[in-house]
């Protein structure tokens, strides 16, 4: 029984570590078909059906967020109306003005005149919104520069693989874009699917369906579903427990048992929730970018901050965003410099990828309790993706040869045991979903009251 005790004092340890990365909104009946890139500066992509009709919309800064919130004619409508709507936001919150008049938008579906027609009626709703502001705009289809280089140089280093050789910038931006949502995809994999398969795998992603289009809510909404999730698998786990006087043999295996899955969860959560956080740059990290470019250091990284957290995308959105106010002859000067801030983001980019000191320890100690019964090779961990092959999947084949085990040597009596210890548990199930659907609600209402602050302000200041 010591080790039940041990394992029961762990369990208690992981219900205040773990929680949420499951899906809570069901996702709308649609065929996704088109993505739409749009930068302003509100950064925002876009996933269209068939029909042209935005089926999802997700902000990629924090002037998306604002943007967006609260938005009405986005989801919903034709690509067409809802181009319109935003560049009309765009104009009210003092994004698009007469020093930040370009917009830029890249387009990948099914076809070259598909893309083209659904470009011209984002053009014309663009200019039609700017227009009624008195504003003249630019739209930029081009990818823009920093995307352009970084596609050329994918194509110099797959000079062989012609789905590579065939990427546009618009199905270039949507592979990048699949890339992050899905970790499986590789340049090589992610190129060979079709701009619908590859919109198709954005939409099913739980980050274009929340209620909320907000970064922040993001994350705190994955670890509160997820922390839910297993808070209420390991509850269920000690179920297997009353076994633990019914002979030596299944009283060692339950306990094994619920010790596998609870360290199961505890990775989990370090491979999902932390594994999936895009790394953010440090001031210094910044400094050394903006030392690359020659440009005041405080200035550049109030200028990347202003786009959300310091990440890869801000700083590639700022750097794009200096290059397009240029004259043609700095833009020269500046295109000489910035293949060496690229190759420096990169680098910091890998560095930042890799598990910290600190969380290896974290990981080594929700281990520690299942040392006896699994080898996990600590130091072959690099990166959060090493996670999934040295550590879950040897967690998972043990713990599916033990429900193997169960299913074979339990009798129909023991069974039934551990099925009523489980729903013994509803009360305090009960209890758990009403803490998390109290903890939901406060999230909401805390990013909603933000985001109205945020925009107020914008408003105001524009008016």
């Amino acid at each position: 029984m010591k080790k039940a005790a041990l394992i029961l004092s762990f369990v208690v340890l992981v219900s205040g570590f773990a929680m949420v990365f499951g899906a809570c909104n069901d996702k709308p009946d649609a065929t996704a078909e088109t993505y739409v890139a749009m930068d302003i500066n509100p950064s925002l992509e876009l996933v269209l059906d068939g029909d042209e009709k935005v089926i999802a919309v997700r902000a990629l800064n924090k002037d998306a967020e604002i943007l967006l919130y609260g938005a009405e004619g986005i989801v919903g409508a034709k690509i067409g109306d809802a181009s319109r709507t935003i560049a009309f936001l765009a104009v009210q919150y003092g994004y698009l003005t007469e020093d930040n008049s370009t917009v830029g938008v890249t387009v990948s579906g099914k076809t070259q005149d598909a893309e083209g027609n659904i470009l011209s009626s984002i053009n014309a709703s663009v200019q039609a919104a700017a227009d009624g502001a008195g504003l003249r705009v630019e739209i930029v289809s081009d990818g823009g520069f920093l995307l352009n280089q970084k596609l050329a140089d994918l194509k110099a280093r797959y000079p062989e693989n012609a789905d590579i050789q065939a990427l546009t910038a618009g199905k270039y931006r949507l592979m990048l874009a699949a890339m992050k949502v899905d970790r499986t995809l590789t340049e090589e994999s992610a190129a060979a699917l079709s701009a619908q398969r590859l919109s198709e795998i954005l939409y099913e992603n739980e980050k274009y369906h929340l209620e909320i289009a907000s970064e922040k809510f993001e994350e705190a909404y994955e670890k509160l579903v997820l922390t839910y999730e297993q808070n209420k698998d390991v509850l269920l786990d000690t179920a297997y427990l009353t076994l633990a006087d019914n002979g030596l043999e299944k009283a060692a295996k339950s306990v094994e048992y619920v010790a596998l899955r609870t360290a199961y969860r505890s990775v989990e959560y370090f491979e999902e929730i932390e594994g999936e956080t895009e790394p953010v740059l440090s001031d210094e990290q910044l400094a050394e970018i903006a030392a690359k470019i020659g440009a005041d250091a405080a200035a550049f990284i109030d200028g990347v901050k202003a786009y959300g957290a310091a990440t890869e995308d801000a700083v590639e959105y700022y750097l794009e965003s200096l290059y397009r106010n240029m004259d043609a002859a700095d833009r020269e000067r500046f295109e000489d410099v910035l293949d060496e801030a690229e190759d420096l983001l990169e680098e910091i980019e890998e560095s930042l990828e890799e598990i910290s000191a600190e969380a290896l320890e974290e990981i080594k100690t929700a281990l520690a309790p299942v040392a006896e019964y699994i080898d996990v090779r600590i130091d072959e961990i690099r990166e959060y993706d090493d996670l999934e092959d040295y550590v879950l999947d040897k967690l998972e084949d043990r713990i599916e040869d033990l429900e193997e085990w169960f299913g074979k040597n339990l009798t129909e009596e023991e069974k039934k045991e551990v099925a009523d210890a489980r729903a013994a548990l509803d009360g305090e199930l009960q209890k758990l979903r009403a803490e998390f659907e109290k903890s939901m609600a406060d999230l909401k209402t805390e990013i909603e009251n933000e985001l109205k602050e945020l925009q107020e302000a914008r408003a105001a200041a524009a008016a």
